[in-house]
This record gives structure tokens, C-alpha cells and sequence, in this order.
């Protein structure tokens, strides 16, 4: 017999220019955040508002994961990303780099339940000057499998970790 066919709810999200609409959107999930919010970016250079709601979220224990590529076709952003890793890893908020190829994956999973796949970067020009299209899934199973593959990333990319004296790991090599 053919399985029943499953019913989840999904949103669509038409990022405009100056609208803020994702931003807004993961503001509202990690206010609202119980266990864990896992995220992998491309391009992670974090925006003051998400920047304080990772760090708010970590420091009420909250298992906050990100994932960001090691390798990067624009090579100036690892550099300025790492910029803004001090103050996560003080805060409890965790961070990985991918050894592999350019991994250019723009995901979020909140909680288990609530995920997002899509063409934002969690940057200023994603989150606040581009055009982009993200769905957002809103279903425990579809969930446990982007956790997964998450996971199933942090097998091939290596920690970033706070070093004495405020200094980081260094990067994976190219």
C-alpha cells in the first residue's frame, strides 16, 4: 500500500530590498527558541540585530550552531567574518568551518521543526539590499532530516575555537 501522503505547512519568503522580511522572520524564531538553532551560510558576515539574538540565545543556553564554509570563491569574506566570531564563541554560540569545496548552502533549522532553504545570505546585502526567495518548512520530520545533513556537514569541517588572548583558531587551509 502507497503511504499516506504527508501535510506540513510552508511559507514562501520574497526577500525585497529594505523590507527585512527573513531577518525579521529568524529575529522572531530565536526570540521564541526552546533547544537549538542550527544555521549554515555561505557568506555569514552577521548583521548587529541577528549578531545579538545568536549571542542573547547562547547565553540562555540555547544550542546555537553555525556552519560557514572554510574555502571561499570571494576570499575577502572569511577574513571579515571572523571578524564578528570573538564575541559568538564568547558567548557560547558554536562555529565550524567546512573543509570541503566552496559549500554554499543557506539553511536554518530552529528547534527541530521550523526550517529555511534559500538564496539568503545572513549578510547585509542578503538580508537587507538583495532579491531573494526563501521557503520555510514547518515540519518535525523534514526538520530531523536538514539536522542530519547538518550534521552530517560538521563531519567534514573542523571547529573554530577561541584561543587565550581573544585569538582564533586559524582557518582551514584552501
Amino acid at each position: 500500500t502507497a503511504a499516506a501522503p504527508r501535510t506540513f505547512s510552508i511559507r514562501v519568503v520574497v526577500q525585497e530590498p529594505g523590507r527585512l522580511r527573513v531577518l525579521r522572520l529568524l529575529e522572531l524564531l530565536a526570540a521564541g527558541v526552546e533547544e537549538r538553532i542550527w544555521l549554515a551560510d555561505a557568506y555569514f558576515l552577521s548583521v548587529p540585530i541577528l549578531h545579538q539574538a545568536l549571542i542573547s540565545a547562547a547565553q540562555d543556553g540555547i544550542d546555537v550552531r553555525v556552519l560557514t564554509p572554510g574555502t571561499l570563491d570571494v576570499p575577502v569574506v572569511g577574513p571579515l567574518a571572523r571578524t564578528g566570531y570573538a564575541s559568538l564563541l564568547e558567548a557560547g554560540v558554536r562555529i565550524w568551518e567546512y573543509r570541503g569545496l566552496m559549500m554554499h548552502a543557506k539553511t536554518s533549522v530552529i528547534d527541530g521543526w521550523s526550517s529555511r532553504v534559500g538564496s539568503t545570505n545572513m549578510n547585509v546585502t542578503g538580508l537587507m539590499t538583495n532579491w531573494e526567495l526563501d521557503v520555510i518548512v514547518e515540519d518535525p520530520r523534514f526538520g530531523a532530516e536538514m539536522e542530519a545533513m547538518f550534521e552530517e556537514d560538521l563531519g567534514d569541517a573542523r571547529p573554530v575555537l577561541l584561543r587565550p588572548g581573544g585569538r582564533l583558531s586559524p582557518p582551514p587551509p584552501p
